[in-house]
């Protein structure tokens, strides 16, 4: 067992390296899917508006029409929660450990601050078909939804399809995203640009949408779902295996990830023990404002 003397510069720069090295280590996936921003208040307010299109043909020289903006609805992200932990050293583990076991955990720190920041986005993932307040968007709705309000209009869409990933599913989610209506009634199609799934299904994905042939027959015909040009993000945070969820581009969807406290790693003195705490933290919170441009395939 090492009895070299303790270099606390030294030391502090190790165990900082290691949980540096531990952060890096894993890739999150959040940034992907969601719009990421920095809130400016601990209840962060977004709004849903609606405008009608007014769009004429008019004589040259003609006044512009022009139609208000309404708000039809409001969705509020709280950041009232920090996520803490810390490793302990005392005075012996000083001395004695020359701090192997200590760099060892400021790693595993490190690297398990990363996937918490993911789970934290995973879970509007993983609670898509949830109604609870907490996961509902706007309309009082689950994120994926069969009866989504279109905004006051008295109508409804859906940006749910039901059965397995596969070329009838993914053209029947194709068909949805293409005749979406905005909250105001008017045509909003949109491509779907990213596919968010486990990695159990990551050979399936792979065979319906990467190959440039027919993957569901031995004809060579050229692949239709080969050409969208998607985003992949296997996610292993997903609770939910057979899911499968669609997003649009990030300017045309409302899947929102806000980070209040950027991870931070400190070292004290406790005065209790003498022990030094390297501590770290963090505050985020995700969830879907709106549901337009999100679309579940679930089987």
């Amino acid at each position: 067992m090492s009895r070299t003397s303790f270099n606390e510069a030294s030391v502090n720069k190790l165990v900082l390296e290691a949980f540096g090295s531990g952060f890096d280590n894993y890739q999150t996936k959040y940034q992907s899917i969601f719009n990421v921003f920095s809130p400016e208040r601990q209840d962060e307010l977004f709004s849903i508006t609606a405008r009608e299109s007014n769009l004429q043909e008019l004589p040259e020289g003609s006044a512009y029409p022009s139609a208000p903006i309404k708000e039809i609805g409001r969705k509020e992200l709280q950041f009232r929660t920090e996520y803490k932990d810390s490793i302990n050293v005392s005075k012996l583990m000083n001395r004695f450990d020359n701090y192997s076991a200590v760099i060892r955990e400021a790693n595993k720190l490190g690297y398990n601050m990363k996937v918490q920041m993911d789970k934290i986005g995973a879970a509007v993932l993983n609670n898509a078909t949830s109604a609870a307040p907490e996961h509902a968007v706007w309309d009082g709705l689950s994120l994926a939804n069969a009866a989504h309000k279109i905004g006051e209009t008295g109508n409804t869409q859906s940006n749910i399809v039901n059965g397995a990933l596969g070329e009838s599913t993914l053209v029947d989610m194709y068909t949805l995203m293409q005749t979406q209506q905005d909250h105001a009634g008017n045509p909003q199609p949109m491509n779907m640009a990213t596919i968010v799934y486990h990695p159990s299904k990551a050979q399936k994905v792979y065979e319906t949408l990467r190959s440039p042939n027919d993957p569901e027959t031995g004809h060579r015909n050229v692949n239709f779902l080969y050409t969208f040009g998607y985003d992949f993000v296997e996610h292993p945070l997903l609770t939910n295996t057979e899911d499968v969820h669609m997003l649009a581009g990030k300017n045309m969807h409302r899947l929102m990830y806000g980070i209040a406290l950027a991870p931070e790693v400190n070292k004290i003195k406790a005065e209790a023990t003498g022990n030094d705490l390297y501590q770290c933290c963090f505050s985020a919170q995700a969830g879907a404002v709106d549901y337009i441009g999100y679309g579940l395939i679930s089987n």
